[in-house]
Protein backbone atom coordinates (compact mmCIF):
# COMPACT_ATOMS: atom_id res chain seq x y z
CA UNK A 1 0.00 0.00 0.00
CA UNK A 2 2.89 2.35 0.74
CA UNK A 3 4.07 2.18 -2.87
CA UNK A 4 0.54 2.92 -4.09
CA UNK A 5 0.22 6.03 -1.91
CA UNK A 6 3.67 7.34 -2.81
CA UNK A 7 3.13 6.57 -6.49
CA UNK A 8 -0.20 8.39 -6.51
CA UNK A 9 1.41 11.35 -4.80
CA UNK A 10 4.13 11.45 -7.46
CA UNK A 11 1.46 11.52 -10.19
CA UNK A 12 -0.33 14.44 -8.55
CA UNK A 13 2.91 16.35 -8.00
CA UNK A 14 3.85 15.86 -11.65
CA UNK A 15 0.44 17.23 -12.61
CA UNK A 16 0.88 20.22 -10.32
CA UNK A 17 4.24 20.91 -11.96
CA UNK A 18 2.63 20.78 -15.42
CA UNK A 19 0.10 23.35 -14.26
CA UNK A 20 2.68 25.74 -12.82
CA UNK A 21 6.18 25.18 -14.22
CA UNK A 22 5.62 27.24 -17.37
CA UNK A 23 4.50 30.31 -15.40
CA UNK A 24 6.68 33.08 -13.99
CA UNK A 25 6.59 34.23 -10.39
CA UNK A 26 4.55 37.24 -11.47
CA UNK A 27 2.05 35.02 -13.30
CA UNK A 28 1.78 32.62 -10.36
CA UNK A 29 0.85 35.43 -7.99
CA UNK A 30 -2.07 36.72 -10.05
CA UNK A 31 -5.27 36.55 -8.04
CA UNK A 32 -8.30 37.00 -10.32
CA UNK A 33 -11.47 37.94 -8.44
CA UNK A 34 -13.61 34.92 -7.67
CA UNK A 35 -10.86 32.45 -8.62
CA UNK A 36 -9.36 29.79 -6.36
CA UNK A 37 -6.12 30.74 -4.54
CA UNK A 38 -3.30 31.60 -6.93
CA UNK A 39 -0.67 29.18 -8.17
CA UNK A 40 2.01 30.48 -5.81
CA UNK A 41 -0.21 29.92 -2.78
CA UNK A 42 -1.14 26.45 -3.96
CA UNK A 43 2.50 25.41 -4.39
CA UNK A 44 3.40 26.86 -1.00
CA UNK A 45 0.41 25.31 0.71
CA UNK A 46 1.26 21.87 -0.62
CA UNK A 47 4.87 22.36 0.53
CA UNK A 48 3.56 23.39 3.95
CA UNK A 49 1.26 20.35 4.05
CA UNK A 50 4.29 18.09 3.55
CA UNK A 51 5.82 19.60 6.68
CA UNK A 52 2.56 19.15 8.61
CA UNK A 53 2.53 15.50 7.54
CA UNK A 54 6.21 15.22 8.40
CA UNK A 55 5.48 16.32 11.94
CA UNK A 56 2.83 13.58 12.25
CA UNK A 57 5.48 11.17 10.99
CA UNK A 58 7.87 12.31 13.72
CA UNK A 59 10.06 14.70 11.75
CA UNK A 60 11.05 18.07 13.21
CA UNK A 61 9.77 21.14 11.30
CA UNK A 62 12.12 22.26 8.52
CA UNK A 63 10.44 25.21 6.84
CA UNK A 64 11.04 28.80 7.94
CA UNK A 65 8.13 30.49 9.78
CA UNK A 66 7.39 32.56 6.64
CA UNK A 67 5.87 29.43 5.08
CA UNK A 68 3.41 29.02 7.94
CA UNK A 69 2.45 32.68 7.76
CA UNK A 70 1.96 32.60 3.98
CA UNK A 71 0.67 29.08 3.30
CA UNK A 72 -0.89 27.43 6.35
CA UNK A 73 -4.59 26.58 6.23
CA UNK A 74 -6.57 29.79 6.53
CA UNK A 75 -3.72 32.01 5.33
CA UNK A 76 -4.89 34.55 2.80
CA UNK A 77 -2.15 37.14 2.18
CA UNK A 78 -0.13 35.01 -0.24
CA UNK A 79 -3.33 33.77 -1.88
CA UNK A 80 -4.25 37.38 -2.65
CA UNK A 81 -0.78 38.22 -4.00
CA UNK A 82 0.61 39.44 -0.66
CA UNK A 83 4.04 38.76 0.88
CA UNK A 84 5.38 35.25 0.46
CA UNK A 85 8.69 33.45 -0.05
CA UNK A 86 10.22 33.61 -3.53
CA UNK A 87 8.73 31.07 -5.92
CA UNK A 88 12.13 29.38 -6.41
CA UNK A 89 12.21 28.75 -2.65
CA UNK A 90 8.62 27.49 -2.73
CA UNK A 91 9.38 25.07 -5.56
CA UNK A 92 12.49 23.81 -3.74
CA UNK A 93 10.50 23.38 -0.51
CA UNK A 94 7.85 21.39 -2.37
CA UNK A 95 10.40 18.94 -3.76
CA UNK A 96 12.23 18.72 -0.43
CA UNK A 97 9.01 18.06 1.48
CA UNK A 98 7.96 15.32 -0.92
CA UNK A 99 11.36 13.67 -0.54
CA UNK A 100 11.45 13.97 3.26
CA UNK A 101 7.98 12.54 3.80
CA UNK A 102 8.51 9.65 1.37
CA UNK A 103 11.82 8.74 3.01
CA UNK A 104 10.28 8.90 6.47
CA UNK A 105 7.29 6.78 5.47
CA UNK A 106 9.58 4.12 4.03
CA UNK A 107 11.67 4.19 7.20
CA UNK A 108 8.59 3.80 9.40
CA UNK A 109 7.28 0.88 7.36
CA UNK A 110 3.90 -0.76 7.92
CA UNK A 111 4.24 -0.99 11.71
CA UNK A 112 5.14 2.68 12.12
CA UNK A 113 2.38 3.79 9.77
CA UNK A 114 -0.10 1.78 11.85
CA UNK A 115 0.71 3.88 14.93
CA UNK A 116 -2.03 6.18 16.26
CA UNK A 117 -2.05 9.67 14.77
CA UNK A 118 -0.26 11.99 17.22
CA UNK A 119 -2.65 14.89 16.60
CA UNK A 120 -5.74 13.85 18.57
CA UNK A 121 -7.89 16.54 16.87
CA UNK A 122 -8.07 14.44 13.71
CA UNK A 123 -7.81 10.93 15.13
CA UNK A 124 -11.54 10.21 14.81
CA UNK A 125 -11.22 10.64 11.01
CA UNK A 126 -7.57 9.68 10.51
CA UNK A 127 -6.85 7.11 13.23
CA UNK A 128 -3.30 6.19 12.21
CA UNK A 129 -0.25 7.88 10.80
CA UNK A 130 -0.82 5.89 7.60
CA UNK A 131 -4.39 7.17 7.25
CA UNK A 132 -3.08 10.72 7.61
CA UNK A 133 -0.33 10.15 5.06
CA UNK A 134 -2.74 8.65 2.53
CA UNK A 135 -5.11 11.58 3.00
CA UNK A 136 -2.47 14.31 2.68
CA UNK A 137 -0.60 12.68 -0.21
CA UNK A 138 -3.66 11.70 -2.22
CA UNK A 139 -6.91 13.46 -1.28
CA UNK A 140 -5.52 16.78 -0.07
CA UNK A 141 -3.01 16.96 -2.90
CA UNK A 142 -5.67 16.08 -5.50
CA UNK A 143 -7.91 18.86 -4.23
CA UNK A 144 -5.16 21.44 -4.62
CA UNK A 145 -4.18 20.18 -8.06
CA UNK A 146 -7.79 20.64 -9.17
CA UNK A 147 -7.85 24.13 -7.65
CA UNK A 148 -4.60 24.98 -9.44
CA UNK A 149 -6.15 23.91 -12.75
CA UNK A 150 -9.23 26.05 -12.07
CA UNK A 151 -7.07 29.03 -11.03
CA UNK A 152 -4.95 28.64 -14.19
CA UNK A 153 -8.06 28.85 -16.39
CA UNK A 154 -9.50 31.77 -14.40
CA UNK A 155 -6.20 33.64 -14.78
CA UNK A 156 -6.46 33.24 -18.55
CA UNK A 157 -3.66 30.75 -19.13
CA UNK A 158 -4.14 27.88 -21.58
CA UNK A 159 -4.61 24.37 -20.28
CA UNK A 160 -1.32 22.68 -19.53
CA UNK A 161 -1.53 18.92 -19.37
CA UNK A 162 -4.74 18.89 -17.39
CA UNK A 163 -5.04 15.13 -17.78
CA UNK A 164 -3.50 13.49 -14.71
CA UNK A 165 -2.15 10.53 -16.61
CA UNK A 166 -1.36 12.41 -19.82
Amino acid sequence: MLDAVLGTSRLYLAHLRRLTDDLSEEALTQAPAGAPPNGAWTLGHVAYSFQALGEELGLPPWLPPTFRDAFAPGSRAAAAGGPAPAIADVRAALEDGARRTAERMRALGPAGLAAPLPDARFRDRLPTVGHCAAYVLCCHLATHVALAAAWRRAAGYPAAGDALLG
